[in-house]
């Protein structure tokens, strides 16, 4: 009998190449991803029929002319361990058209002012528009600690105004120490595009994708996991018999799940806290759709990503008029931020951000005996490659 595979004993690898399309030789103590939901086309691509007309029938033969590889996988999102370090699944975001930035320490100062949902920022913060959009701020007066840290969902560079996501139970001044978290931030990009090698071992075969780019979705939905979607194509890069070191997985947290307990969001203007004043919130997601292709050529063969269109889905609890005309926001092409923020503790807060959504295509569906308002969501450019903020802080 041959030498079975079993399908559980596979591991995935992913590291950064320093040229696009040349082994990165990832390594399972250094580049092991903690996935679910691992699928491959090992040998993708296409072929063309020599179609021979002959006096009798019968298939005519194939030419294999394009070879590459698809892989998808299912990833927590969950934080890191340490606030301000990479995310562990880092990597395969950056291969999806993401730049990452790590503020590795809190950003500290003293406020020029405050107000019920704004803090003026010291006059040296940053000058660009939407920097701290997604991190976590606190502040003191006097010594003393003012609650619950707030989150930041939206920053003007210019006027160093941020303003938070649910009013201050009491407004900071020009007196206040401020400090802002930790963070690691991701934010989409349109050139520069990163690519990955990926090593797909399954009992011992190596599968591997060289030059790899993809896309991916974000799901934040209740009663569920928060979870990263990808989808990669790459270059096929061969097929052996190998090992791998031990795969280690130590800084992959913990996801924690989405639901009343652990997660804050904010739509339209409207807290999904449960309260008389908010909205109830059953579904989120975003897709990036990024358009990613195997393309060769004549002296040439490669992964190319060429746009994204991002758009995603919500589904709340459908409201009066009275509370909230969403249809009249659709109608009008209303736009306005909404944010998911998943996780309680420092080192596992992944915060979603995106800064000028529209909603539209809204349908009523039933869920428990309660009507539901279902809507498409875009992702619109506030100012530029900034559709989609993830703050893991």
């Amino acid at each position: 009998m041959s030498t079975r595979l079993f399908s559980r004993n596979a591991v995935l690898l992913a590291k950064i190449e320093t040229t696009e399309g040349s082994d990165a030789s990832p390594t399972g103590t250094a580049n092991a991803m903690l996935v679910s939901d691992l699928t491959i086309e090992p040998l993708a691509g296409s072929e063309v029929d020599l179609a021979y007309i002959r006096p009798y029938f019968g298939i005519s033969p194939s030419l294999r002319v394009e070879d590459y590889v698809t892989l998808s996988c299912t990833m927590d999102l969950a934080g890191t361990a340490t606030p301000g370090t990479a995310a562990p699944w880092g990597p395969l975001l950056r291969g999806c058209a993401f730049a990452e930035t790590l503020t590795a320490a809190a950003v500290t100062g003293a406020a020029q002012a405050g107000a019920a949902s704004t803090i003026t920022l010291a006059a040296g913060a940053s000058a660009t528009d939407g920097t701290y959009v997604g991190a976590t701020i606190s502040y003191t007066t006097g010594g003393t600690d003012f609650g619950t840290p707030r989150i930041i969902t939206a920053y003007n560079g210019t006027t160093k105004i941020a303003t938070v996501h649910k009013a201050w139970d009491t407004n900071p001044g020009a007196s206040s120490g401020y400090s802002i978290s930790a963070n690691a931030t991701y934010l989409p990009v349109s050139s520069g595009f990163e690519s990955l090698t990926l090593y797909y071992n399954i009992s011992g075969v190596r599968h591997k994708l060289l030059g790899a780019k993809g896309s991916v979705n974000l799901d934040l939905s209740a009663n569920s996991r928060p979870a990263l979607k990808f989808s990669y194509t790459g270059v096929y890069g061969g097929v052996a018999d190998a090992s791998e070191a031990t795969p280690v997985y130590t800084a992959f947290q913990t996801p924690q799940t989405v639901g009343s307990t652990n997660t804050t969001a904010l739509i339209a203007g409207k807290l999904a806290d449960g309260s008389a004043t908010g909205v109830q919130l059953m579904k989120f997601d975003i897709d990036l759709a990024n358009a990613v292709k195997h393309r060769q050529l004549i002296g040439a063969a490669g992964v190319i990503l060429t746009d994204r269109q991002p758009k995603g889905n919500v589904s709340l609890e459908a409201t009066t008029v009275t509370f909230k005309d969403w249809f009249g926001d659709i109608r009008s092409s209303t736009k306005y931020p909404l944010m998911v923020e998943n996780g309680l503790s420092a080192g596992n807060r992944v915060c979603v951000v995106l800064p000028n959504s529209q909603l539209s295509e809204p349908k009523y569906s039933d869920s428990d005996g309660i009507a539901m308002l279902d809507c498409a969501v875009r992702a619109i450019p506030l100012v530029a490659n900034d559709e989609v903020r993830i703050v893991v802080k």
